[in-house]
């Protein structure tokens, strides 16, 4: 619940700004979807939460994942085996058109969107607490006029132990949230 308030509250502030275009009060609270992934996959990338929202299509879109347990930005550096991906479906069908992929690279975290022919800019990803990360895509188009679904995947590979072989998890677990 706390993740949950989170997202309303940084939503509030983003739409509270002058260059936002619409109102905060135009997304009541209880319309912010979220997935609730259980504890069911080994390794610090398993899914708690997964936050989307956006005012309206063609607006500020907040994404929030939050694992349940502790991880560094080091974690998901580029050259390491490690992955959290964003997915991106546009057309209402089972298939993301667009891909998200969060990395780091000098110790600062991004998500850089790519499909469909495009590559969008790469933008810094907040991380409020050491599970939680946070992005904000101004102005996300990929469907200037209709609905965005997410649903996030991760993998978490060690060198041994129950990791071994790659520890995967999406959430949620089949399907995607609207967004």
């Amino acid at each position: 619940m706390a993740r949950y308030l989170s997202l309303v509250v940084s939503l509030l502030m983003l739409w509270a700004t002058p260059a936002a275009a619409v109102p905060a009060q135009a997304i009541p609270a209880q319309a912010i979807p979220l997935v609730s992934d259980g504890d069911d996959t080994p390794g610090v990338l398993d899914v708690d939460t997964l936050l989307a929202a956006r005012a309206a299509p063609g607006e500020i879109l907040v994404i929030e994942v939050a694992t349940f347990r502790d991880w560094t930005n080091r974690l998901l550096h580029y050259s390491k085996p490690n992955k959290m991906i964003v997915l991106f479906n546009v057309d209402s069908d089972a298939k993301a058109e667009y891909k998200g992929v969060v990395s780091s690279g000098g110790g600062k975290l991004y998500i850089t969107v790519s499909g469909s022919g495009s590559n969008f800019e790469s933008l810094r990803v907040r991380r409020p607490d050491a599970r939680t990360m946070k992005a904000t895509l101004p102005e996300f188009d990929a469907n200037p006029n209709g609905p965005v679904s997410i649903a996030v995947k991760t993998l978490y590979r060690t060198k041994s132990g129950a990791c071994s072989n790659g520890c995967r998890d999406r959430a949620p677990d089949a399907g995607y949230l609207s967004a």
